[in-house]
């Protein structure tokens, strides 16, 4: 048996300012989010958060930046994207 190095994953020199496209949500970001919410509402409006949270890119999006990442060179630049379900509370909601 022989024991060999792998250089199939890339080796990082240093590390990366820009937040990874798949990387958990911020308290900044959630922060954000939510406040962008609020402001569509009249100021005493009373919301229930129920989920904030990453809305991962499309595969297509990904594919060149994984790639880039892989093989060290610049990365292309992804949106970060979050997902919003709220309500009002003391409300009746209505699912059709």
């Amino acid at each position: 048996m022989s024991l060999q190095e792998s250089t199939s994953l890339p080796v990082r020199t240093s590390k990366q300012s820009v937040t990874h496209p798949f990387a958990p949500l911020s308290a900044q970001e959630i922060q954000a989010a939510s406040s962008l919410i609020y402001n569509q509402w009249p100021e005493n409006t009373d919301l229930q958060f129920k989920v904030i949270t990453l809305n991962e890119p499309a595969k297509a999006e990904m594919v060149p930046y994984l790639e880039a990442e892989f093989q060290g060179q610049r990365l292309p630049s992804i949106d970060r994207r979050v997902m919003v379900a709220y309500y009002i509370r003391k409300t009746v909601s209505i699912c059709l």
